[in-house]
């Protein structure tokens, strides 16, 4: 078997993939590895693999390493027939989607999961957004990304900000809950309107998740009825939900559970559409931010195949 893994080269586990993890892959193939030195650098990595004709491209790092090989993978569209297998490797600090599919950061599962070829076919989102450039005269233009866990407006964004900037001396799992905390005393709620397939929510807004797997934020489950194959994302809604109510409900959000709350709602759909108020509203995709709204959300027309154990 041909093998590719494209490492995120700044990652803090970079020494732990190379003495464990990629000893355990050798014992089944030769992998090539290639290493991303700066932001986004992992898509045009990818990009360039393609034609290489891999049959598997693992994405070592955490959830925004994987959304980079993914959207290097799809640049073109290739036939599905012709698409390599996507693999994940969780050496991250969230490692959300990697938990929506069960996959540890122990090696061991790799190299049996690769002698017998064990996949899955998931769903893949789009999302379109605002890119606003500040020069003598403003201008807007629009981006497109794909995605395979969560698009997330709200404190999103600003808490990955808090967390990249942090030491995590206590660990990663500290460290974005000290920041979502921190940001719940910064962050000013906007107003947003949501529109889906036979809905429409407009709140100021502390989150607003639309999740094709159930978790983010490391390990919070937005989407407890999540599929990642039923051609639909699970919306998660969030108000002016207070800092005591958001500390009581993290651990039902932990343990996997549907809150209940007057500000939170749940909803279903195959696209949805984000417009802000008067205030800019920050816009993020599996871990990378990426501009702000106005913004638009759907299932795109391709499917990936994934490797698990």
């Amino acid at each position: 078997m041909k093998v590719a893994i494209v490492l995120n080269g700044i990652s803090l586990n970079k020494s732990r993939f190379y003495n464990k993890i990629l000893p355990a892959l050798q014992q089944v193939c030769k992998p090539d590895v290639f290493e991303s030195q700066s932001k986004n650098d992992a898509i045009s990595v990818t990009t360039k693999l393609m034609s290489r004709r891999y049959d598997y491209i693992l994405a070592a790092g955490g959830d925004g390493t994987l959304n980079q090989v993914l959207n290097g993978m799809l640049r073109d569209y290739e036939p599905p027939s012709k698409l390599p297998v996507l693999g994940i490797i969780p050496l991250g600090g969230g490692n959300d989607f990697a938990r929506a599919l069960g996959i540890s950061g122990d090696p061991a599962w790799l190299p049996n999961a690769l002698r017998g070829g064990n996949t899955r076919t998931i769903d893949v989102g789009e999302v379109r957004y605002t890119v606003t450039h500040n020069g003598q005269a403003e201008r807007h233009e629009q981006g497109r990304r794909l995605f395979i866990n969560v698009v997330d407006v709200g404190m999103g964004p600003d808490v990955l900000k808090r967390v990249a900037a942090s030491a995590r001396a206590l660990g990663t799992a500290m460290a974005y809950y000290t920041s979502i905390l921190t940001t719940f005393f910064t962050f000013k709620p906007a107003e947003l309107t949501a529109r889906g397939d036979d809905w429409e929510w407009h709140n100021p807004v502390r989150t607003l998740a639309i999740a094709n797997a159930s978790y983010y934020g490391n390990g919070l489950c937005v989407a407890p009825d999540a599929k990642l194959d039923d051609g639909e994302f699970n919306i998660f809604a969030c108000g002016r939900v207070s800092v005591l109510d958001f500390i009581l409900k993290t651990f039902p959000m932990k343990a996997g559970k549907k809150l209940s709350h007057r500000e939170i709602s749940y909803f279903r759909s195959r696209q949805v559409n984000l417009i802000s108020g008067d205030k800019k509203i920050v816009i993020e995709a599996d871990g990378e931010v990426l501009g702000e709204l106005p913004a638009s959300v759907k299932m795109a027309d391709i499917r990936v195949k994934i490797l698990v154990s």
